[in-house]
């Protein structure tokens, strides 16, 4: 469980965020090579004025982050979500993504990509626990099976019953031409 009187916030990363570097080590803890763009580092995705690095803080520690993309026509898709290992299993994550949806960004279409859950995977239970965790806290999953070659097999989740496909669709062409 949390800490008791926890107060989670969520801060806004610039370059001179003097817990940058427990944000990178997060990253690269959380998302294998494979997972991440080998030629963008933190600092790119900060400089990046579409983009939302948010660090999650409880008190003085640094839980995990978030970062978002800034698609347009109200979506945001989200490239990246990480609990530090230490604070894993202890609520952090559910309570950070209810914020997202329901107080920062409601207004916003969340969407983002898990790998696709096929029993074949060298990782079937991770994912499964992902997807799991996506679903128990209000994200929809979408069946199709996206298959964007090299980076592997995915599917598409969604914060909001509403959302248009359609739109939807054109900002994950945008993010990954290939598809």
């Amino acid at each position: 469980m949390m800490k008791r009187n926890s107060r989670i916030r969520m801060v806004t990363v610039t370059l001179d965020y003097p817990y940058l570097k427990k944000i990178s080590e997060i990253y690269e803890e959380a998302f294998p090579p494979n997972e991440r763009p080998s030629d963008i580092s933190i600092d790119d995705f900060i400089k990046d004025k579409r983009n939302y690095l948010l660090a999650i803080e409880d008190d003085n520690d640094i839980v995990g982050f978030a970062l978002l993309q800034d698609c347009g026509d109200g979506f945001l898709y989200l490239r990246f979500f990480a609990i530090a290992r230490e604070f894993r299993g202890k609520e952090y994550g559910s309570i950070v993504l209810n914020l997202l949806k329901n107080v920062y960004y409601k207004e916003k279409y969340l969407f983002g990509v898990i790998e696709a859950l096929l029993p074949e995977a060298d990782n079937y239970e991770q994912r499964l626990l992902r997807r799991d965790f996506y679903v128990r806290n209000g994200w929809i999953l979408r069946d199709r099976v996206i298959d964007a070659g090299y980076m592997g097999k995915y599917q598409v989740i969604y914060s909001k019953s509403d959302t248009d496909f359609g739109l939807l669709a054109s900002k994950l062409r945008m993010l990954y031409p290939n598809l």
